[in-house]
């Protein structure tokens, strides 16, 4: 037992006087006999080192500010200080920091490599050229050997473009793949990934699957406001396309951003076609209105004038070559620049050349150019007509007249657009619409050997006769002064029939 008697007894519990009286409170204050004042304590000198490490850790920014600083990798936030702030929960794959996980890096990556991928598609508006680019950008992405995009028509998958791992194109042939996994893909509407298919015996039996003995093979649908209307085809005869979890939902981002790309580049084909559709009308109705007698800077109202204007209106917008046929006189230069001031290259150059003017020597260097020091007299580089006319047009009056020797170079450059500058080994593109004119019958020039057929049937895509100026008679013959302003007419560059 405690003694009560002890106030130090801890079996006693004292209550503490809340406040003394005035004779107690003297007596507290008074210092008993033999008793030392306690002295204060001394103060340290002030410092001036100890002032600065006081004012810099006052400033020193606390782990929370510098965790929420955008460059806390940089400057060194430890991991302890996170786990002080942040609970062990949020950190994920056992209990490792996100920021801190090498893996966190690598995906990093690939959703920056993702994002320029995406940025470049969006830049891409051809329809041809965004399928090329798609395949060409999801194949490094997956792992897989060969890429193709489905598309529905009606209600038939087609095949739209394929490429493989070299980014060469495949032949469109849906028999080279399996559309039982595309049907499947389009059915219900999720990606859906196939492993070890020829150990699978739902699908092993598949023809496809057999001949190019493939091993895996993805399937993501390309929607569009969430119908699937077409799919993206991965598949590989390796076992090298094993996507994750975190590489199939990046997949299905790529499919998204590239179907939202293709149905932008659809709708501005269609806006495209649209616009010639209703230019080409615009331009028929002002025709009828006008009584069909003008096109371009050509004037006539006979009825072989109407009968030309018609065709040239019919001819116009195709990017196909055009030989004209007439006699000395007709205007065929005219009607040549009229076809392109009215087409799709009309913003581009008009290049003009006369075959029968060339010496047979020059006619290399003039159509292709050359590079210094090729010949004796080229002191500098000179582009040819071709380069001139890249983009645009290349009239080529007179044909008939050009060598024969040079005919086959020609006919090189029409079939690929590549040639090669004299005394130079580069290989060079061009991209021209070629209109050609003569007074000669090429077709017997042809067949007497004097013309080469092959080139002839390459000039010859579209033929257009124009009727010499004793058929075009005029319907109504006004005072003498219009009949002066129309020969003058004439003269700056219209036809009148």
């Amino acid at each position: 037992m405690s003694d009560p008697s002890r106030p130090g007894d801890p079996g006693e519990r004292h209550p503490r006087p809340d406040r003394l009286d005035s004779n107690e409170a003297a007596n507290a204050e008074r210092p008993q006999s033999g008793a030392l004042r306690p002295q204060p304590s001394p103060q340290p000198a002030p410092s001036p080192a100890r002032d600065l490490a006081r004012d810099a850790a006052a400033s020193k920014p606390s782990p929370f500010e510098r965790l929420l600083d955008p460059a806390a990798r940089t400057r060194g936030v430890s991991e302890s200080e996170r786990r002080e702030l942040v609970p062990p929960r949020l950190f994920p794959s056992g209990g490792r920091d996100p920021w801190l996980d090498p893996r966190s890096d690598r995906q990093l990556a690939a959703l920056r490599d993702l994002l320029q991928v995406m940025r470049r598609l969006s830049s891409i508006l051809d329809h041809e050229s965004l399928l090329d680019a798609i395949l060409d950008a999801v194949i490094p992405l997956t792992g897989a050997q060969r890429a193709l995009v489905l598309l529905q028509q009606g209600t038939q998958l087609d095949v739209a473009r394929g490429r493989d791992v070299s980014r060469e194109s495949i032949p469109a042939d849906a028999g080279q793949i399996s559309l039982t996994l595309a049907r499947r893909c389009m059915a219900q509407n999720e990606l859906l990934e196939f492993d070890e298919l020829s150990t699978r015996p739902d699908l092993r039996e598949i023809k496809s699957i057999q001949l190019n003995q493939l091993f895996s093979a993805v399937c993501v649908p390309l929607r569009k406001q969430n119908q699937p209307f077409g799919v993206l085809y991965l598949d590989s005869s390796l076992p090298t396309m094993t996507p994750t979890p975190g590489d199939r939902e990046m997949l299905e981002a790529f499919a998204a951003q590239a179907s939202v790309c293709l149905v932008n580049a659809d709708l501005i084909r269609e806006l495209e076609n649209s616009k010639v559709v209703l230019t080409r009308e615009n331009q028929e109705l002002i025709a009828k209105v006008q009584g069909g007698w003008k096109f371009a800077t050509l004037i006539g109202r006979s009825e072989e004038m109407q009968k030309l204007f018609e065709r040239l209106r019919l001819v116009k917008d195709l990017d196909l070559a055009v030989v004209l046929i007439g006699e000395s006189g007709t205007g065929k230069e005219l009607v040549a620049q009229a076809l392109h001031s009215e087409g799709t290259r009309a913003k581009q150059s008009f290049v003009p050349v006369n075959c029968g003017a060339i010496p047979a020597n020059l006619f290399e260097s003039e159509f292709f150019g050359h590079v210094r020091g090729a010949f004796t007299g080229a002191n500098v580089d000179r582009p040819g007509l071709v380069e001139q006319a890249d983009h645009g047009t290349l009239f080529l009056d007179e044909i008939g007249d050009m060598p024969i020797e040079f005919q086959p170079k020609l006919l090189r450059f029409l079939e690929s657009g590549e040639f090669r500058r004299v005394g130079e080994t580069r290989v060079r593109k061009a991209n021209v619409r070629v209109i050609s004119a003569t007074h000669r019958d090429l077709r017997k020039m042809a067949d007497e050997g004097t013309f080469r057929a092959d080139l002839f049937y390459r000039l010859d895509g579209v033929h257009v006769d124009l009727p010499p100026l004793r058929e075009r008679r005029r319907r109504h013959r006004s005072s003498s002064s219009t009949s002066s302003s129309s020969r003058w007419n004439g003269l700056v560059g219209t036809s009148t029939g």
